[in-house]
């Protein structure tokens, strides 16, 4: 029997591939040195297809064997730690002590002809998206700025009947959408940014924060649907301006803590027909833009205005944005109450407005927004508190947390993780 092959079928196809050709050119040359045993049987491998090294075309990997031995130090240790991001800023230990760590020129040397050898251990991790360099949270904070000050540009200059535009609003969405994995982050930065500051709603909290939070939302929900990048892009400028015919309205409307008049509340129903009338002298190539304002207010059922359209009647991205405009309602804080969490907010549209809005659209929001956002300490109904470190999509309302404190205050050491869908007995009550 031909003595056995170092690396098995499954960990060949997990392999990245330019290691993949480094394993080769090695193998090829163990093996016109006589040094390498040959490829197994079939009999061998219990009767599993053994990988074709030797048949395997050479991959052209851009850099010579010699060459890759010394890469940039920041390539090397984003490579070898399996981070997508390979120009990332190393940590400065992680530089120093090749032998230790595997970084250096003979460490690298040596981890690949041990895992020719069939004696690497721990074979590099194969880049993925769990393990994708963290977003800046500075840069998502940026960016929802810049989404606010655009959105309080446009709304003041439509005060005052004065003329803007709209082309920098495409801009910044497109630097949201194309800020690889950080959708969770604008997602929880709008969640926090719900709270009321204790001075009623005004003017800035309901129209303009309002505004960007559904621009946000519309966007995790757009994913959820399989928009293209360019389609999203659209979809999340014409949410930021979809109540820009708020600000006709007086403040006394928007404003007020009790409940409106009937005269007030059909002053209120013209904020669709006041955005279309706005954004519509901004020319033909964006009257797009005016017609999703003017139907953000239609329903699936045709209950809603201001013309009573019905389901396909009612443009795409209207559709989306009113299931994220009355999310983002429900869960924004006002005078007469506090806003609802994300989970109770859809649990009170899936139960009292089922009908008014696309079930499709509904589908996706209640995996979309009603997950808890990574890193959210929360409340069990156990007492404990914890912190949330993984959601899933079929069951957003449990997901993986780490326990930070037992019910009566005192710290764990180390934290314990549990997966609230094997603990039928626990769930989230509150987010702390």
């Amino acid at each position: 029997m031909s003595p056995q092959f170092p690396i098995s079928p499954e960990d060949w196809a997990r392999t990245p591939p330019v290691v993949r050709a480094l394993v080769i050119k090695l193998w090829r040359e163990m093996r016109s040195a006589q040094k390498a045993p040959a490829p197994p049987s079939e009999e061998d491998l219990d009767g599993q297809t053994p990988p074709s090294f030797l048949d395997e075309p050479e991959m052209d990997t851009g850099v010579s064997r010699a060459d890759f031995h010394r890469p940039p130090p920041d390539r090397r240790k984003a490579f070898w730690s399996g981070q997508a991001d390979p120009t990332a800023a190393p940590a400065p230990e992680a530089l120093k002590g090749g032998e230790q760590t595997g970084m250096g020129r003979d460490g690298e040397a040596a981890k690949l002809k041990a895992l020719a050898r069939g004696e690497q251990s721990d074979p590099p991790r194969v880049p993925a998206e769990a393990t994708k360099m963290p977003v800046d949270e500075q840069a998502v904070e940026a960016l929802y700025q810049r989404a606010y000050g655009f959105v309080e540009e446009v709304v003041l200059a439509a005060r005052a009947g004065q003329p803007f535009t709209v082309e920098v609003a495409f801009a910044i969405v497109a630097r949201i959408v194309g800020l690889e994995g950080a959708m969770d982050l604008f997602y929880k930065r709008a969640i926090y940014a719900r709270e009321s500051s204790g001075e009623g709603p005004g003017f800035y909290e309901a129209v303009i924060t309002h505004s960007v939070n559904v621009g946000i939302y519309v966007l995790r929900v757009g994913e959820g649907l399989g928009l293209s990048s360019h389609r999203l892009i659209d979809l999340g400028v014409a949410a930021l301006l979809h109540d820009v015919g708020m600000a006709r309205l007086p403040d006394s409307i928007i404003e007020k803590k009790g409940k409106l008049t009937d005269a007030e509340m059909a002053e209120l129903r013209r904020h669709p027909q006041y955005g279309y009338d706005i954004l519509s002298q901004l020319g033909s190539d964006t009257l797009w833009l005016a017609e999703v304002a003017l139907q953000e207010q239609e329903r699936e059922d045709g209950s809603g205005y201001p013309k009573g359209l019905k389901g396909d009647h009612i443009h795409e991205y209207a559709r989306i944005i009113a299931v994220a405009d009355c999310f983002a309602g429900l869960t924004r804080s006002r005078p007469d109450r506090r806003g609802m969490m994300p989970f109770e907010a859809v649990r009170f549209i899936l139960q009292n407005q089922r009908s008014l809005l696309n079930p499709r659209i509904l589908r996706v929001l209640l995996t979309r927004l009603t997950a808890f956002p990574l890193h959210t300490e929360v409340r069990l109904n156990s007492g404990v508190v914890a912190r949330v470190v993984e959601t899933h999509e079929a069951q957003p309302l449990r997901p993986c947390v780490e326990i930070l404190c037992d019910a009566q205050g005192n710290r764990l050491d180390p934290p314990r993780i549990i997966d609230l869908r094997e603990m039928p007995i626990l769930h989230i009550t509150e987010v702390i």
